[in-house]
């Protein structure tokens, strides 16, 4: 498998079938196809709620159990954001690492989530949860109570390089890669940047110029810029 070959070490798979058997199909497909060679993490995209399928408690509770069985490194967001009481329950009767956070506003929000052991893994976007000091600051209330920070970075221009800054300032062990070709490649998701962000055999080195330590590519910009 060509993602193995290029040294990725783990996978994320979006859970949206109609049937949830079917998604348990595909999870099966793509760990026999690599095996122990790469982990397997699942979203099934509930926080958003926005299209269906839209997953009970109990559908939660059922495919959350079974990926557990077939050693998926976690589940993200398997329940509506405002189900605290759902999210506390499912996280604490599964073993497999609950996750999410990635829409989320604010110290305040993320510590309510683990004060009430709604996540296993809490997941602030630099960009969307409060900026720099912001997400150091969820990333000590998650430390201070057991609980891994693994910041969601899924955007296009400055989004990975300030991901990229910020996990060198906290403890994680983890970058989230968007790489979803043919739609969502570097080369797009890094246009205004004069070179793209690539990994290599499984990591990605953190940009170490001024500021982000990007430079932008000016002609782009100046493509994109509204007056």
């Amino acid at each position: 498998m060509r993602w193995v070959e290029s040294g990725f070490q783990s996978i994320k798979l979006k859970l949206n079938n109609p049937v949830p058997e079917e998604d348990l199909e595909i999870v099966r497909a793509v760990k026999d196809a690599v095996g122990d060679e790469m982990e397997i993490i699942c979203d099934a995209f509930q926080a958003w709620r926005t299209t269906p399928p839209f997953w009970s408690r109990r559908t939660a509770m059922e495919m959350a159990k079974k990926l557990e069985k077939m050693e998926v490194a976690w589940l993200e967001e398997p329940l509506t954001r405002y189900d605290l009481d759902g999210l506390s329950a499912l996280a604490s009767a599964v073993d497999i690492p609950i996750a999410g956070g990635e829409i989320e506003f604010g110290l305040g929000r993320f510590k309510n989530f683990v004060e009430r052991g709604c996540y296993d893994i809490v997941q602030p976007c630099v960009t969307w949860a409060g900026g720099f000091q912001e997400v150091r600051k969820i990333a000590t209330v998650a430390e201070a109570e057991n609980r891994r920070c693994i910041p969601c970075c899924w955007g296009v221009g400055l989004t990975l390089p300030a991901d990229l800054q910020l996990i060198g300032s906290i403890p994680c062990d983890r970058v989230e890669f968007g790489y979803d070709p043919p739609a969502y490649t570097p080369e797009f998701r890094d246009s205004i940047l004069k070179a793209p962000l690539l990994p290599r055999d499984g990591y990605i080195e953190i940009p170490k110029g001024p500021g982000l330590g990007v430079e932008l590519n000016e002609e782009m910009v100046a493509k994109f810029r509204v007056a």
